[in-house]
């Protein structure tokens, strides 16, 4: 693994405007612990920043540590603190909500649930992940944020709903929803499994890897020969995320035969 200093690992990151300031933003927070022995918090952070930050070299009398709710959370925030301090959950700045709505809308989704959020001016850093169920849903905010969602936040889509306080053990995690997608490529090139991911033509993969809006592991990459593995996460700016879920050998004509999950 490569270590950098901040300004290396800025330049280096290979990150589009929005991403870049959020990294800047926590290199920042980290420094400020540093120079003044004290814990500092990030804002909730993509899986691509918090992989970022662990490249970056830090003063061996502190930590970094990812929190977002449950072992598992992808979207976390960063805790940065000196070795011989500890942290209750009642010191951070995060929390878990619960929204309920009626039952007979449970094919209210992800996408609607955090639409609605933004549609109210919400910065997306101040919501963590998302758990949709049927009849409620748990979320991961900012306290900063509960008191105007208590008072603004009264519909999802055209829903009525309720909020309440959870504990961080009462989240019930649910597994992403995704479609499967049988098919055959000529190679395990990431170009190729993203054509056939988002039925798009080979030219138009190719171009957003060069302008560097496809991760692979939540790491952004640009090159259209890299060879992908069973299991690779591929994210796409503007479309979406898929895994490579199975590669199941060749067919007659040699071609690959894969099986790709779609993240719905």
């Amino acid at each position: 693994m490569k270590f950098y200093l901040k300004d290396n690992l800025i330049n280096n990151s290979k990150l589009l405007n929005d991403d870049r300031d959020s990294l800047v933003k926590v290199l920042n927070i980290i420094e400020r612990a540093i120079k003044h022995y004290s814990i500092e918090y990030s804002s909730f952070l993509s899986p691509s920043i918090s992989v970022l930050i662990n490249d970056f070299v830090i003063d061996s009398n502190f930590l970094i540590t990812y929190f977002g709710g449950i072992n598992s959370a992808e979207r976390t925030i960063a805790i940065i603190r000196p070795n011989y301090e500890s942290i209750g959950y009642d010191e951070l700045p995060i929390m878990a909500i619960e929204i309920k709505y009626s039952e007979k809308f449970a094919n209210i989704s992800h996408r609607d649930v955090l639409g609605s959020l933004m549609a109210l001016g919400i910065k997306r850093e101040t919501i963590g992940d998302i758990y949709v169920h049927e009849g409620f849903c748990h979320i991961l905010i900012k306290k900063s944020i509960f008191e105007y969602l208590i008072l603004n936040f009264k519909k999802i889509g055209r829903n009525p709903i309720s909020i309440k306080e959870i504990k961080f053990g009462k989240i019930e995690y649910k597994d992403l929803d995704y479609s499967l997608i049988n098919t055959t490529v000529g190679s395990n090139r990431i170009d190729s499994i993203i054509s056939k991911g988002f039925n798009i033509d080979r030219n138009s993969s190719k171009k957003k890897i060069k302008m560097l809006m496809v991760k692979v592991n939540h790491k952004a990459v640009e090159n259209a020969h890299l060879s992908l593995n069973e299991n690779d996460l591929i994210s796409v700016k503007g479309e979406g995320r898929i895994i490579l879920f199975k590669i199941n050998g060749n067919t007659k004509k040699d071609r690959l035969k894969i099986v790709i999950k779609k993240i719905i």
